[in-house]
């Protein structure tokens, strides 16, 4: 599974969100370690 995103910015909202309501916090770890998320203006911008 990926998650594709648009902006750099969006990883970081799932931090901040996770951090805010203190849930789900091994699943994010593990998506962010294994480089699930895809920027895709940089996929498009190559």
């Amino acid at each position: 599974m990926h998650v594709y995103h648009y902006a750099p910015f969006e990883p970081g909202a799932f931090k901040r969100l996770m951090g805010r309501y203190a849930t789900r916090e091994q699943q994010l770890d593990r998506l962010l370690r294994a480089e699930r998320f895809v920027d895709l203006y940089g996929v498009v911008n190559r």
